[in-house]
């Protein structure tokens, strides 16, 4: 599809981005400048800033995590704000994004609807990149439950990412929370190396054993008595 030509220059894109909305292309554009951004018909662009501009949004996309200036005359006039911005980029791996909402004061304590942090969907995904981000500034809520109980460990161990189990075990989460089936992290992975990090010792106190540990020859005594 074809619309009129945009023939100015666009601004200089601004150092601090503001809002988060989310807008659908109506046409495809390709950009015409290095601080422009290319995209499809259709496509969902993540304005982080209108930047005070009449003709110009400043913008990502799941392909362009890095983002750029788009022409406000190639997307729907109306955009829906959004709400999960953090879930929504911890979801997908988008460390741009996810940087982007943070610096616009994103709370690292909001749920969705299903009761999830952004943090929940970080360990989902499996970006070790995200969850790096996001950990230092939810270690308070590492063992936060979702609407069905899971942790964020339940939800790594579920998705089999070792790595992400060993950085949550090392930063306080808790192997031994139950979600509302019952079940423990280590009940919800069949990795091998999953398992062994979540795996409890269980330790046996046989006290024959034991009082030969600590006393050695000391009981030779008792026996000769017998």
């Amino acid at each position: 599809m074809s619309v009129i030509g945009h023939t100015r220059a666009p601004p200089p894109i601004p150092a601090k981005p503001g809002y988060v909305t989310m807008v659908k292309a109506l046409y495809s554009y390709a950009a015409r400048s290095p601080e422009e951004l290319s995209f499809e018909e259709g496509e969902i662009l993540y304005v982080t800033d209108d930047v005070k501009y009449k003709d110009w949004y400043l913008a990502t996309t799941n392909k362009n995590r890095t983002g750029g200036l788009i022409p406000k005359n190639y997307v729907e006039e109306s955009t829906e704000k959004l709400v999960n911005a953090l879930h929504d980029a911890a979801k997908r791996a988008n460390i741009e994004f996810l940087q982007q909402s943070l610096a616009n004061k994103a709370s690292v304590l909001g749920l969705d609807k299903a009761g999830n942090t952004p943090f929940h969907w970080a360990c989902y995904s499996g970006d070790m990149d995200c969850v790096k981000l996001l950990l230092p500034l939810s270690l308070s809520i590492i063992n936060q439950k979702n609407n069905v109980g899971d942790t964020p460990l339940h939800v790594a161990s579920w998705k089999n990412h070792a790595d992400i189990v060993q950085i949550l075990l090392e930063n306080g989460a808790d192997k031994r929370i139950r979600n509302k089936d019952n079940k423990i992290p280590f009940d919800l992975t069949h990795d091998p190396h999953i398992r062994s990090l979540l795996e409890e010792k269980v330790i046996f106190s046989n006290y024959k054993s034991r009082q030969t540990q600590q006393n050695g020859d000391g009981n030779d005594e008792d026996d000769d008595s017998d």
